[in-house]
C-alpha cells in the first residue's frame, strides 16, 4: 500500500507540531473556561508540540491518516506496535521530561488519546491536516480531492468518538 500521496506543499512535522499548538492557543481560552479544572492547558500545548515525535524514528515515519483508515485490522496492529516500538525508542533519545511532564507519557498520550488534552489535541491535528489538503487542492492538486472529505468526517466524528468534546 502506498504510505504517501504526493503533494505540492508537503509540510514537516516541526511546522505542523507549531501549527498545531498555535491552534491549541488560539482555543486555550474556550477550553479553560468550558471544562475549568479538568483541562490542563500546559499539558495540552507541550502535547501539541510533541504529538508526532514518534513519526521521527525511520521504522515508522508519518503514515497519513487516509491510509490508516483504509488498512486491515491486521495492517492497524502492525502499526500501532511499531508505533509503541517509536515512542520507546524516541523517547529514549530525548530528555525525560518537556515542562514538567514525562515526554514518554505525552508520546503514549498522543497514541492512545486517553486523556482530555490528547483528543482536543487530536482534533486540532485534525483540523491542520484538513487545511493542509485544501491547500493542496486549491494548489491544483487533485489527488486530495478525495481526502478533504475524509477530513469533513473525521472532525465530525469527534464528539462522538470523544463524548467529552461534546
Amino acid at each position: 500500500m502506498e504510505r504517501r500521496t504526493p503533494m505540492f506543499y508537503r509540510t514537516n512535522d516541526l511546522f505542523h507540531s507549531q501549527r498545531v499548538h498555535f491552534l491549541m492557543e488560539d482555543i486555550k481560552p474556550v477550553l479553560e473556561e468550558t471544562y475549568g479544572g479538568e483541562f490542563d492547558s500546559q499539558k495540552a500545548l507541550y502535547l501539541a508540540l510533541v504529538h508526532d515525535d514518534a513519526e521521527i524514528d525511520p521504522r515508522l515515519g508519518d503514515v497519513q491518516t487516509y491510509y490508516k483508515d483504509r488498512m486491515t485490522p491486521e495492517q492497524k496492529a502492525e502499526l500501532h506496535a511499531k508505533e509503541v516500538r517509536a515512542i520507546e525508542t524516541v523517547s529514549a533519545r530525548w530528555p525525560r521530561t518537556i515542562g514538567g511532564f514525562s515526554y514518554q507519557e505525552l508520546l503514549y498520550h498522543a497514541l492512545r488519546k486517553d486523556c482530555l488534552e490528547a483528543q482536543i489535541v487530536s482534533y486540532c491535528d485534525k483540523v491542520d491536516a484538513f487545511c493542509e489538503s485544501l491547500h493542496e487542492v486549491f494548489a491544483g492538486n487533485s489527488k486530495f480531492t478525495g481526502v478533504v472529505p475524509d477530513y469533513i468526517l473525521k472532525i465530525r466524528e469527534f464528539p462522538i468518538k470523544y463524548p467529552a468534546l461534546s
